[in-house]
């Protein structure tokens, strides 16, 4: 049986997810067995947006479609997420284990990676397809290299 309980005090915090993407950036040549697409954010930039003096971390959701192979997001070097053999089917939240308080000095990264290659292409009606360029898309057969980081901060700050 499911049911909502209401709260009798406002929350003390808030989660919003950012996503860390750069559609524009994102170019897989046709043929390409190890195609990248690394994007790295200055948390300064977040938190001068945010008006706030540090982020704290609670969850990463990466997301790429069919011709993703891995996918790294982490604050300089330390992963908080990696996946070296991603599958499509993989796409969720992942909670760390204990959130991560992030500064100004700090960068995010996500690499992706994907295999274009010949032997890595869908069946369409039964037809293996040939390699072609691929850019960010909605579809499946598009691609993106994107994260949803989880933060935490006060409730009282308003984005």
């Amino acid at each position: 049986k499911a049911y909502i309980e209401l709260a009798t005090t406002p929350p003390k915090n808030q989660v919003r997810l950012l996503p860390v993407a750069n559609p524009s950036g994102l170019k897989i040549k046709a043929g390409d067995k190890d195609a990248t697409q690394t994007i790295l954010i200055p948390v300064s930039e977040v938190l001068k947006y945010l008006k706030l003096p540090e982020l704290t971390i609670i969850s990463v959701a990466p997301h790429m479609h069919v011709l993703g192979t891995q996918i790294i997001t982490s604050v300089d070097s330390q992963a908080l997420v990696e996946i070296p053999r991603w599958s499509f089917h993989w796409q969720q939240s992942y909670f760390l284990q204990t959130p991560m308080v992030v500064k100004g000095n700090q960068s995010v990264i996500l690499e992706c990676h994907y295999d274009n290659s010949e032997a890595n292409q869908p069946m369409v009606n039964g037809v293996k397809q040939p390699p072609r360029d691929v850019a960010w898309g909605e579809g499946t057969r598009d691609e993106m290299c994107l994260s949803f980081l989880g933060v935490r901060f006060p409730a009282s700050v308003t984005p």
